[in-house]
C-alpha cells in the first residue's frame, strides 16, 4: 500500500511496475489543487482479497468496482 497524498504529481510513481496493490492520494498536496478529492488505485489482487475478506468495514470496500 502506498500513501501518495503528498507526493502524487511531485515524484515518479509506477503503480503496475512496482506491483503496488493499493495507492491512496488526494488533490491538495503534490497536485496543488483545492482539497476535497481523493484517489485510489487498486490492483486486481487487492480487489480479489477485498471480495473474500470477512472483516466488517464502512469504507475501503471495493465490491461495487469489482463486479
Amino acid at each position: 500500500m502506498v500513501d501518495a497524498v503528498s507526493s502524487l504529481g511531485s515524484i515518479d510513481y509506477r503503480h503496475d511496475e512496482w506491483e503496488v496493490d493499493v495507492m491512496v492520494a488526494s488533490s491538495q498536496k503534490g497536485l496543488m489543487l483545492p482539497p476535497g478529492l481523493a484517489f485510489n488505485a487498486i490492483s486486481e489482487k487487492a480487489l480479489a482479497a477485498g471480495n473474500t475478506a470477512k472483516l466488517p468495514r464502512s469504507y475501503w470496500d471495493w465490491k461495487e468496482f469489482s463486479r
